[in-house]
């Protein structure tokens, strides 16, 4: 059976012995040796390699826009060092894939609110997956608050079906039943 624990406390020695730290042992190997690795290669043994590596390959491929490959990596990186790139690259206006879930929670939330204070719902579209229940909720019910309806299409697959039928249940309380003939408003699909 394969030992990896010993193939990496062999490999921590021998760099100990030639007196090179972990970051620059990865410079040099993946340096002579990027062409020959794919993703694929690297993924097997990222859980072997310090987060210093990580690190730098994480930045390496966010610099160069290669999110899907940081994404492979950054499971393995300092969370601190994803909140500021994924962070930095969203305000920049890139779209960063499925990045954003390995973000801290709490920064997550924060920078997906201020995305909707200056964009609106529709600019958070891919990143709804993501977005914590109570959150969800509280843009829910701003947006409901702002637009009624008019948006929710957005939103709608994310938020509890008991929120969403109070939502229509406040409606309907408020506005009486739907119009047996339809007006302008109901018939571009929203209820006013």
């Amino acid at each position: 059976m394969f030992d990896m624990a010993g193939v990496g406390k062999r490999i921590s020695s021998a760099r100990k012995n030639i007196n090179i730290t972990q970051m620059e042992l990865a410079d040099d190997f993946f340096e002579k040796n990027e062409e020959l690795l794919n993703i694929r290669e690297i993924e097997k043994i990222l859980p072997f390699l310090g987060t210093d590596i990580c690190n730098g390959l994480f930045l390496k491929y966010m610099n160069q826009n290669v999110y899907e490959q940081a994404e492979t990596v950054a499971p393995f990186a300092d969370v601190e060092l994803i909140n500021r790139t994924v962070s930095k690259k969203i305000n920049e206006g890139c779209k960063v894939g499925n990045l954003i879930a390995f973000m801290d929670c709490g920064v997550r939330d924060s920078l997906i609110l201020k995305i909707y204070k200056e964009k609106g719902i529709q600019a958070l579209e891919d990143y709804f997956p993501f977005v914590s229940k109570s959150l969800i909720e509280k843009i829910a019910l701003e947006e409901y608050e702002q637009n009624k309806f008019q948006y929710f299409e957005h939103i709608a697959p994310f938020i509890g079906k008991e929120m969403l039928n109070n939502m229509v249940k406040n409606i309907i309380e408020k506005y009486g039943k739907v119009a047996d003939k339809p007006t302008d408003d109901v018939s571009e699909g929203r209820l006013v």
